[in-house]
Order: C-alpha cells, then sequence, then structure tokens
C-alpha cells in the first residue's frame, strides 16, 4: 500500500495505492479527512471493493463419510466448494475423465455436489470438480477415492486344466479383492463327492494361491475350486478348474493346396484330435537348404493363405497343432514352387505352334491307324467261308421290294448290306422235338427295326409284328418286324451260328 499527500493552496488530495486480494473482495474503503486543530470535525466517504478473480475450488468427501469405509453398493457424495467473482457459471465434476449427469448410471449433480449411487469397485480413482467464470476455468485438488470389495476371480469362466495320469501340475488361482484376501479355501469335485483340500497341500500371497496337483486314477479328474474371503466379505463366486486327461494334439490331416496363382496359394486341413485341450495350428514354411522355416503362420483355424514368396524357388509346407501340452508331428504337404510368369509365357510361347502341329499330325495318324486295322479285318471275316447251314425246313416267301429311301425318307442313310440276302434263321434243337420255322423278315436293318434286351424265362417266346423277342438262358433278344416265329418252349440257341451269318453280311461302307 502506498500514500501520498499534496497541498494546493487551500486544498490537501490524498493519494493511496494497493493491490487488493480475494480477502479484500467487498470490503469498504473509506477516506476520511480532519483538521487537528478542530478535534470534533471530519469528513469521509466509502467504497465497497469488489475483486474479480477466477473460481477457486476444493473438492472435499461428503461430511458424514469415511474415507476409509466406503464399501461396493454404498451411496457417496462429493462437496465442491467454489469461490468466485462473478460467480461461476458452469460446474463439473470427473475421474480421469468428464462424468455427466446420468441417472441410469447413477451420476447426479446437485447444486455444488457430485452424488454416486451404489458404487462399485469400478468407482475408485481419482476425482475432481472444476469451476468456470468470466475471469477463467479452474480445476480442483484431486481426491483419492477408494472402494473396499470382497474377492472375486480375475479370469472368469471355466479353466481347463489338462494332465495325464501321475503328471503333477500347479493350478493357480487369481483373485482381484481390496483390501488383499486373507483367506483362500480349496475343494475338489468328481461328480461323486465333495472333498476339503488341505490347507498344506497349497500356498498363498494376498491376492493368488497354488495348489499343486496330480492326477493317478480316472477319479481324480474333476472340478477344483478355490474362493477366498477378506474383511470386506467372502467371494460370492469360486473360481473354477476343471480337470481333463489330455496330451499333446494329433497332426492337422487331409491337407491340400488349392487355388493357387501365380502369387498366392490356400492351404486348407482337418484338425485332428486337439488332445483334449483348446488348439491353436501353425503353418511353417521351408525352404530345400534351410532346416529354419522362412515363415511361421499361427491361425485358430487350420486354414492359411500364403502369398509374397519368391518365384523360382521351391517351398517345404508343415502344419502343425499346438496346445498347452505342446505341438503336434508336422503334416507335410506337397512342395510349393512359384513360377516367373516372364519365363513362364516365353515357354509357352516356344512350345505354342510345334505343340499344335505335332498334336494335328498324331491326332491324324492314330485315325488312319484305325480305320486301316478295321478294313484288313473286315477283309479277312470276307473272306472265311461261311459256317455251313442247315436245309430249311421251308422256303420263306418272296421278299417284297423296298422303297427307295433316298427318295422316301432323305434324313435316313440306307442299309444296302442285307439287300440280297434274307434274315438269318436260328436253328433250335431239343431232344423229341422238330425245328422250328425259320426266322424271315422284309429287312435286315430298314427303318424302323431294333434290338432290345430285357429279362425272361428259359426257352423261346413268340415274336409279333412291331414287337418280336428271342430269350435264351434268361436274356430276351427282341426286334422291330414283320414276321412270326413259333418255337418249342425249351430249346437252345446257336448263338455262334447267329453271328457268323450276321459278320458275312455287315461290311462297313469305308472298305468296300
Amino acid at each position: 500500500m502506498h500514500e501520498s499527500e499534496e497541498l494546493r493552496d487551500n486544498l490537501t488530495v490524498s493519494v493511496m495505492s494497493f493491490v487488493p486480494t480475494l480477502d479484500d473482495d467487498g470490503k469498504p474503503i473509506t477516506c476520511r479527512a480532519e483538521n487537528p486543530n478542530v478535534t470534533t470535525l471530519f469528513m469521509e466517504t466509502s467504497w465497497t471493493i469488489s475483486v474479480v478473480y477466477p473460481p477457486v475450488v476444493k473438492l472435499r468427501l461428503g461430511s458424514s463419510l469415511a474415507a476409509g469405509d466406503i464399501k461396493e453398493g454404498d451411496d457417496v457424495y462429493f462437496e465442491c466448494h467454489v469461490r468466485a467473482n462473478p460467480p461461476a457459471r458452469k460446474l463439473s465434476g470427473f475421474v480421469d475423465r468428464p462424468l455427466a449427469h446420468n441417472v441410469t448410471s447413477r451420476v447426479l449433480h446437485s447444486n455444488q455436489s457430485l452424488v454416486l449411487q451404489k458404487v462399485t469397485r469400478h468407482s475408485s480413482g481419482r476425482y475432481a470438480c472444476s469451476a468456470l467464470n468470466a475471469e477463467g476455468e479452474t480445476v480442483s485438488n484431486e481426491l483419492h477415492f477408494r472402494v473396499k470389495y470382497s474377492p472375486s476371480c480375475r479370469s472368469g469362466g471355466v479353466a481347463v486344466v489338462g494332465a495325464a495320469r501321475g503328471e503333477s501340475v500347479v493350478i493357480v488361482c487369481e483373485v482381484d479383492a481390496d483390501p488383499p484376501a486373507a483367506v483362500f479355501k480349496w475343494k475338489f469335485n468328481n461328480s461323486g463327492e465333495t472333498i476339503d483340500v488341505a490347507a498344506d497341500r497349497y500356498t498363498s500371497n494376498g491376492s493368488a494361491s497354488s495348489l499343486k496337483y496330480t492326477p493317478v486314477a480316472d477319479l481324480d479328474y474333476g472340478t477344483l475350486s478355490c474362493s477366498a474371503s477378506n474383511e470386506v466379505g467372502t467371494q460370492l463366486a469360486p473360481c473354477v478348474f476343471q480337470m481333463v486327461a489330455a496330451g499333446k494334439p494329433h497332426a492337422p490331416r487331409n491337407c491340400t493346396l488349392w487355388n493357387q496363382t501365380a502369387e498366392s496359394v490356400e492351404v486348407w486341413c482337418v484338425a485332428g484330435f486337439d488332445g483334449g485341450l483348446p488348439q491353436t495350428f501353425l503353418l511353417e514354411v521351408y525352404t530345400d537348404d534351410s532346416p529354419t522355416p522362412r515363415a511361421r503362420l499361427p491361425s485358430s483355424e487350420p486354414s492359411w493363405t500364403v502369398r509374397g514368396l519368391e518365384w523360382e524357388v521351391r517351398f517345404r509346407l508343415a502344419a502343425v497343432a499346438l496346445n498347452s501340452k505342446g505341438r503336434s508331428p508336422p503334416a507335410r504337404l506337397a512342395d510349393l514352387l512359384f513360377r516367373d510368369p516372364e519365363k513362364r509365357t516365353a515357354r509357352e510361347a516356344a512350345l505354342g505352334v510345334g505343340g499344335v502341329v505335332g498334336a494335328a499330325g498324331a491326332g491324324a495318324g492314330a485315325a488312319c491307324a484305325l480305320v486301316a486295322a478295321a478294313c484288313a479285318a473286315s477283309l479277312r471275316r470276307r473272306r472265311r467261308p461261311p459256317a455251313a447251314k442247315p436245309p430249311p425246313q421251308h422256303q420263306p416267301p418272296p421278299r417284297a421290294k423296298l422303297p427307295d429311301l433316298d427318295d422316301a425318307e432323305p434324313d435316313l442313310i440306307p442299309n444296302h448290306y442285307c439287300e440280297a440276302t434274307s434274315a438269318p434263321s436260328l436253328s433250335v434243337s431239343s431232344p423229341g422235338r422238330t425245328a422250328p420255322a425259320p426266322l424271315t423278315t422284309p429287312a435286315c436293318n430298314g427303318p424302323g427295326a431294333s434290338w432290345t434286351w430285357g429279362a425272361g424265362s428259359a426257352g423261346l417266346a413268340g415274336v409279333t409284328s412291331g414287337g418280336a423277342g428271342v430269350s435264351a438262358g434268361g436274356a430276351a433278344l427282341g426286334r422291330s418286324a414283320s414276321a412270326t416265329l413259333r418255337a418249342p418252349a425249351a430249346a437252345d440257341l446257336n448263338v455262334d451260328a447267329i453271328k457268323e451269318k450276321l459278320l458275312d453280311h455287315r461290311i462297313p461302307e469305308s472298305c468296300v
């Protein structure tokens, strides 16, 4: 504070200068003049000081709450004390992040208080509040808020633990608790009984307990559970470990390479037995001269896409399965080789014309050889004398003249092989029976003639117009023709004679 006086004739001027503080806000300032010669006379004037400043904020836990005794499920509130001129127009609270008014989340703002209902362990943290006015924004002190809670499993769900008979495994039970857990208890259940595990078989160190377990028989496989307690309470849901008989997984099987392009290939396998434990898969890529993999591709399923490998380098692929007990034997796949597109295009261009000409020549030569062989075989059959035929008992009637198929049916190819001969005779002999009359037809292979095979009884069946049939040895041979054949019920069919007769008159046109 600084004061000065100045006399001007009959006038006295007094000047005082000072820097006000927050405490000066709202206080009066009085200027008083007195004459020392006249003690009872004075004159004064007063002003009230208004000091503007940014908010001054301080956060406190509710006066009715004990900071060291907050547990899950309690309701708490924070008081945010603010001094500001001009008054603060915005007030907010946060814990590592802004906390907005949200009834659903049980976060309430009321005047200068922040209310949290039904707090949980996740409500713990650092809390602060802030206020804003025309002079600026101020953040309060940080208040560390602690919520105590009873123990709970650090990893949710049932954990599967695999062990072979006689194999010792260490099972670790970890819990979250504040304050740390004081007591642990273990139990074993094999669906037949529940047994408390002796305390000397496991060790505990606050937030974790370890149990060494060795199954030796089938009844030793079952469920192990552990629970803990602290000053807040006892663990509601125990940590559960399922003991199963387990070992290393089997190798993937039926591995195939497919959808191969110039730069990539897909690998698909079928998963083998997982050894009783969750398994993952690994594809290892080797080169011919390297014992260590060039690449390892992990996957949750036995399928991979391999890309980005060098051209003209032969790679070996091996698929393996892994679980907590180890890895399976490798499943070997076919070697993989990506060809250089430029080299492959050059080779195909060099072989293009020559390959086409060579293939065409080879095809023509093969066709000519087949035609020549067929003609030679046909000529040999023509020169061979026909088999002796039994004298017919009845002369067949004169054949009717066939219509000119060239004019009547221009789309049909005429058959002139049988024009000069009659249809072959079927010689049938049987003890005590006479031979039947020969079969005569107006044409051996004319329009509408057809052969049909079907199941039938032993013996010869009658043949009628449009549905003739011959049965021998359980098979029926039928042909559409205008003829009638009557024969005894039991007869032997001379198949060789029929074949010989047909071959004598069946000459391909290409060999005539």
